[in-house]
């Protein structure tokens, strides 16, 4: 039993520092996502009012007229 206790102690020990480093740069793409969308909606908020995308929707990857 304790040489389980032990096997399982080391793999926690090794694998630890590599799951902290994974929840960090998880936390950095969250924040990059959402920063990045937030300046999406922004451009298009510019843009729609200026009317550069009109009437058009994107439908299946293809802009169609209204």
């Amino acid at each position: 039993m304790e040489t389980l206790c032990a096997k399982l102690y080391d793999k926690y020990t090794t694998f630890k520092p590599q799951t902290q480093h994974l929840r960090s740069e998880n936390q950095n793409l969250k924040e990059n996502m959402e920063r990045l969308r937030n300046e999406i909606a922004e451009i298009r908020h510019i843009y729609q009012g200026r009317g550069v995308f009109g009437a058009s929707k994107v439908s299946c990857g293809r802009r169609t007229k209204e």
